[in-house]
This record gives structure tokens, C-alpha cells and sequence, in this order.
């Protein structure tokens, strides 16, 4: 009866055995599972990382090329100001410019409708003189007139 007692034993050690080595099985497939769950959700967080990294590089190309952008629009806009602030000086100048001329235009003027008039009383007084001139021509060849006729007595 030892026999068969140590046989039983054997066999219900044998059962207990195989139950640990079922339950450890269990285990490490459970492990393994999570394992894998765990690799996949890793592999999962660093392709979302490796994207947002490549978003973070894609929006800070962006960012110079918009602050590129900015820069020369602000440039633009003082290039423009400082255009408009010469145009509106170039203007000023040419308005006084304009001003000036107009004021020795009109001065001009007036110097021509006083030499005008100044070339009228000297016309006038020349034609008076030639009159003047013309009568006492005549009255000399008048005078010469008798003078030869005198002179002929």
C-alpha cells in the first residue's frame, strides 16, 4: 500500500504541478499580452511624437517665413512712408516753386505794361519832336529861301 500511497501522491503532486505550471502559463501569457499592449501603445505614442515633432518643425518654418514676411511688409510700409513724406516734400517744393514763378510772372507783367507805356510817351514824344523837327525844317528852308532870294537881289 506504500506503493499505490506514494503512486497517488506522485500523481496529485504531478496534478498540482501541472496546475502551477497552467496558472504560471496563464500568468505569463497575460504578461506577455500586456507586454505586447504596452510595445504597441508605445510604438503608437512615439509615431505621435515623431509627428508632433515634425509639426513643431513645420509650424517653426512657418513662423520665420511669417516673421520674414512680417519684417519686409514693415519695411515696405516705412519704404512707403518715407516715399509719401518725400512726395509731399517735392510737392511743397514745387508749389513754391509754381508760387514763384507766378509772383515774377505777374511782376514781369507789370515791368511790361510799364515799358509799354514808356515805349507809347516816347513814340509820342518823338512824334511830337519830329513834328517840332519838321516845322522848323521848313521854316529854315524858308529862311534859306530868302536868303537866296536876298541874296540873288
Amino acid at each position: 500500500m506504500k506503493h499505490f500511497v506514494i503512486t497517488v501522491v506522485n500523481a496529485v503532486g504531478c496534478f498540482v504541478l501541472l496546475g502551477i505550471v497552467v496558472v504560471q502559463w496563464r500568468q505569463n501569457e497575460n504578461q506577455r499580452q500586456q507586454f505586447r499592449d504596452l510595445q504597441v501603445r508605445q510604438q503608437a505614442a512615439e509615431e505621435a511624437r515623431d509627428d508632433a515633432n515634425k509639426r513643431v518643425e513645420s509650424l517653426g518654418r512657418d513662423l520665420e517665413d511669417l516673421k520674414a514676411s512680417l519684417e519686409a511688409t514693415r519695411k515696405a510700409a516705412e519704404e512707403a512712408t518715407n516715399a509719401g513724406k518725400e512726395h509731399t516734400d517735392e510737392l511743397s517744393a514745387a508749389a513754391s516753386s509754381r508760387d514763384l514763378a507766378v509772383a515774377e510772372r505777374d511782376a514781369l507783367r507789370a515791368k511790361i505794361v510799364e515799358w509799354e507805356t514808356a515805349m507809347k510817351q516816347r513814340d509820342e514824344n518823338i512824334a511830337r519832336q519830329n513834328e517840332t523837327i519838321s516845322g522848323l525844317r521848313n521854316k529854315l528852308d524858308e529862311a534859306i529861301e530868302r536868303l537866296k532870294k536876298a541874296g540873288a537881289r
